[in-house]
């Protein structure tokens, strides 16, 4: 087989593993996104321990930073 198939070949399997972990990375930040709402307005989450969920709230808030910047969303902060 010529080079120049493989090399478009392993180009476009660079490109399909890049656009499926950009696709997995959006759903974990609508996912973090949920839960970051849910701890900080729900009625509910008042229930978990203060210390716990506020110690939640930064490590999610971290983890939404990070998302955004690895896919390049500006920050709403």
């Amino acid at each position: 087989m010529s080079r120049a198939f493989v090399k478009e070949d392993d180009d476009l399997q660079r490109f399909r593993e890049n656009a499926l972990e950009e696709g997995h990375l959006r759903e974990w930040l609508a996912i973090q996104e949920k839960k970051l709402l849910f701890l900080r307005e729900s009625p509910k989450a008042l229930e978990i321990d203060a210390e716990k969920r506020t110690e939640w709230i930064r490590s999610i808030e971290e983890d939404v930073a990070r998302c955004r910047t690895l896919l390049g969303i500006p920050d709403e902060g």
